[in-house]
C-alpha cells in the first residue's frame, strides 16, 4: 500500500500543473547538465562561458550574429513580461521559462543547419552535435505551457518548407559563395532563425492564459 501511495505522488510530482508551477524542475537540471558538459576540461572549457557571458552582452562579429542575438533578447523579454503580467509566477520562475526559448529555438535552428551542412559544404564533431541537443533540451521548460494550435502547424509547415527550399537552392552561405548568393543565404538564415524562435514562443504564449497558474480573467 505504502509503495503505490509513493508511486503515485511521485507521478503527481511530475504532472503539467506542478511542471507549471514549478518550471525549475525542467529548468535547473537541464541547464546545469548543459553548463557542465560545456564549460568541462573534456569540452569546450571555461573560454566558452567567458564567451558566452560576452556574447550575451553584444553580438559577435559574425554577419548573421546581430539577428540571433536580437531574436533572443526580444522572445526572452516579451515572453518574460507577459508571463509576469498573465501568470501567478513569480519573476525568477518567469525568467527560467523565458529564457528556454531561446536556447530551444537557437538549438533547434542549428541542429537542423548543420545536418543539411553535413551534405553539402561542411562537418562537425559528434560532441558539438550533443551540445547542441542539449541547448535543445532546454527548450523543454516551457514545453508544459504549450496550447497546440493550427497557427502552430502552420508555422511548423513553413519552417520546413523554408529549409527545404534552402536545400533546392544549393544551400547558399553567408560567409562563403558568390557575392549573388549573399542576399539569397542571408534572406533564408534570417527568416528560417525567426521561425524557430516564434515555434517556441507560440505555443508557450498561447497556453499560458489557460495553464494552471493563469491568474483569473476579470469579469
Amino acid at each position: 500500500m505504502n509503495r503505490r501511495v509513493r508511486r503515485v505522488d511521485r507521478v503527481h510530482s511530475l504532472s503539467i500543473p506542478v511542471l507549471q508551477e514549478r518550471p525549475e524542475l525542467l529548468f535547473m537540471p537541464l541547464t546545469g547538465v548543459c553548463l557542465l558538459f560545456s564549460v568541462a576540461p573534456f569540452a569546450y572549457g571555461w573560454q566558452w562561458g567567458q564567451n558566452f557571458v560576452h556574447y550575451l552582452i553584444s553580438p559577435t562579429a559574425s554577419l548573421i550574429s546581430p539577428v540571433t542575438w536580437s531574436a533572443a533578447w526580444i522572445t526572452f523579454g516579451s515572453t518574460f513580461l507577459l508571463m509576469f503580467l498573465w501568470t501567478r509566477l513569480n519573476a525568477l520562475r518567469c525568467a527560467m521559462v523565458a529564457t528556454s526559448i531561446p536556447f530551444g529555438a537557437t538549438g533547434l535552428f542549428e541542429i537542423l543547419f548543420q545536418a543539411i551542412g553535413v551534405t553539402v559544404h561542411f562537418t562537425w564533431g559528434l560532441y558539438d552535435w550533443f551540445a547542441l541537443l542539449l541547448w535543445t533540451a532546454i527548450g523543454v521548460t516551457g514545453v508544459p505551457f504549450w496550447k497546440i494550435t493550427r497557427l502552430f502547424w502552420l508555422s511548423m509547415a513553413l519552417f520546413a518548407g523554408g529549409f527545404s527550399a534552402w536545400m533546392l537552392v544549393g544551400f547558399p552561405q553567408v560567409t562563403s559563395g558568390t557575392i549573388e548568393s549573399v542576399p539569397v543565404a542571408y534572406g533564408f538564415n534570417i527568416a528560417l532563425k525567426v521561425m524557430a524562435f516564434i515555434l517556441f514562443v507560440l505555443p508557450t504564449l498561447q497556453g499560458i492564459r489557460r495553464s494552471w497558474v493563469a491568474k483569473p480573467t476579470p469579469v
